[in-house]
């Protein structure tokens, strides 16, 4: 009896580190979608939805003679089968049926046209006024030759849009503004990829007939509050119907201010982090309203009628750091990696950070403030595949937000070698913190959930990840580049996956898809047992699924 037991212990301790070093590695395999001889030799991918059943569907285009346009239609299961591979000739009727869009072949469409913009511009110091020019968009197109060696082109390239301002309104506000937003829709930024380059303060790009909520500080020197209105924060509004400025109002905090970050509640508001001024603005006001050396920082949130919802002030361990606000739910959380030695006014380089803080802001009070050591922090630190390492870092910079499946938060970010997911509870307190190796010269994330795990794909690119023919897209390194086939624009790169689980803190080894791209804008896909599935095609132009588990 006593033999048996032992048998079935080792058994159970052989099953159970089997079972962790299987957990601990993601398996990677390839299903290879067959496609037609002209999609094979000239066809650019278009895109990839789910079907009404939740099959995956994938669409590749190509001309075909006479100025038709082909394009098959590529059809897997949840379960990485392939279905069915259909060739059809576009059509009004076929972009029906499947509810994509497939322009005409040699024609270029000015998603544009007829678009007239708001552009908010703020102030330069006391010498420059808050207006609000009303123009249009201008769409800049090129050739393959202005993309060099890793773009094809058959028909002109959009690369985005220049505004043309034809009017403005001037407020004799001199305002820098901080934040600004509007109703859902309104925010033209979201659906253009405007060329701007470095044209100093502006705030947005908006509807012509926006209401646009802004909040900033002026620099006007008449205000009776404080020397320079150092202490005061401007809300109010622009009526894009009226050409008016309403609303105009002035909030007193007790410090003289100066803008950190800025991001959005868990009610869609704005919310705005300040801090100390890094400079008094005379004596008196040093006297009077700087807290020398004491770290401050201001918390507030508007709505888009402008109405200020929060607003606290608070000491903070440190007001030298890499800051992010994040709102989830009724809460806000200001999350900061710190250097806790620092006694200055603010600076937004870390040097060296001792502390990661969170702070939790419920109905303009501080509720809960919590800082861990890096040593803390150290025990805490998650590597791939459980391996051990070292939690060393710099200057860090926040990117996204989400909440896990177990109801805690995840923060994610970036630092120079490494990505990093901090993971804390509604109370602020820190759980783990994952260290992935960074990957690639660029930066994106992508998460998908999956029987309470989640992927997270890091993506490599030098810009904003879009696709379609309202929107253009950076080229990267390596593989990545912009291909356009009638006015499709077409997405390439690279990838660094892992999955983690926020319940027993772990994270798997790392899977890079490097010999095959990943094809899309949004490419994350679940399988019918929750695998990940992303479309992909390698150097030769063969299509396939990867499929991750």
């Amino acid at each position: 009896m006593k033999m048996n037991c032992l048998k079935t212990i080792i058994v159970f301790v052989f099953v159970s580190i089997t079972f962790l070093s299987v957990a601990q590695k993601l398996q990677l395999k390839e299903v290879d979608i067959p496609v037609s001889k002209e999609a094979h030799k000239k066809g650019m991918y278009v895109n990839t939805t789910l079907t009404n059943e939740g099959n995956i569907r994938s669409y590749v285009a190509y001309d075909l003679k006479k100025g038709t346009l082909g394009f098959d239609v590529l059809t897997v299961s949840p379960a990485g089968k392939v279905l069915k591979t259909e060739s059809e000739v576009a059509s009004k009727a076929s972009q029906t049926k499947y509810g994509i869009e497939i322009p005409e072949p040699g024609t270029v469409q000015n998603p544009s046209k007829g678009v007239k913009v708001l552009r908010l511009v703020g102030s330069a110091g006391i010498l420059g006024k808050l207006k609000i020019e009303e123009g249009y968009f201008e769409p800049k197109y090129a050739t393959s030759t202005e993309y060099g060696p890793y773009v094809t082109t058959y028909t002109k390239v959009l690369r985005g849009y220049k505004f043309v301002d034809e009017s403005k309104t001037e407020s004799d506000m001199r305002l820098n503004i901080y934040a600004a937003h509007c109703e859902e829709g309104a925010d033209l930024e979201k659906n253009y990829s405007i060329l701007e380059g470095l044209v100093a303060l502006t705030v947005g790009y908006f509807d012509k007939n926006a209401t646009i909520a802004f909040a900033g500080k002026d620099a006007r020197n008449n205000m009776k509050d404080s020397p320079n209105a150092s202490n005061v924060i401007i809300t109010g509004q622009f009526d894009g119907k009226t050409k008016s400025f309403l609303n105009i109002k002035e909030n007193v905090f007790e410090y003289n201010l100066q803008m950190v970050t800025n991001g959005y509640d868990g009610s869609g508001n704005r919310s705005v982090l300040l801090s100390t001024l890094n400079a008094p603005s005379s004596i008196k006001a040093h006297s009077k309203w700087q807290a020398n050396g004491v770290p401050y920082m201001s918390f507030m949130t508007f709505d888009k009628q402008s109405n200020v919802i929060d607003k606290v002030t608070f000491k903070s361990k440190s007001v030298r750091g890499n800051f992010a606000v994040y709102g989830h739910k009724n809460a806000n959380y200001v999350l900061g990696s710190i250097n806790g030695s620092h006694t200055g006014y603010y600076r937004f380089d870390v040097g060296s950070p001792s502390e990661f803080q969170i702070i939790k802001i419920v109905g303009s009070q501080v509720v809960e403030q919590k800082t861990v050591s890096m040593d803390q922090l150290s025990s805490m630190a998650v590597f791939p595949g459980g391996k051990k390492g070292k939690l060393k870092y710099k200057d860090i910079k926040f990117t996204e937000f989400e909440e896990a499946s177990n109801g805690d938060l995840l923060a994610f970010a970036k630092g120079a070698d490494e990505y990093f997911i901090y993971q804390f509870d509604t109370e602020a307190n820190m759980k783990a913190v994952y260290v992935v190796p960074a990957y690639g010269a660029g930066y994106a994330v992508q998460t998908l959930e999956s029987n309470g795990k989640l992927y997270v794909l890091y993506r490599e690119q030098s810009g904003e990840i879009s696709q379609g023919i309202k929107k253009t897209i950076s080229r990267g390194a390596g593989y990545m580049k912009n291909t356009n086939f009638s006015r499709v624009d077409e997405v390439m790169t690279y990838g660094r996956i892992v999955k983690i689980d926020p319940a027993s803190k772990s994270c798997t080894l790392f899977v890079d898809i490097i010999g095959d791209v990943i094809l899309g804008e949004n490419s994350m896909f679940k399988g019918a047992s929750g695998e990940l599935l992303l479309p992909t095609r390698d150097a030769k132009k063969n299509y396939k699924l990867a499929i991750i588990e």
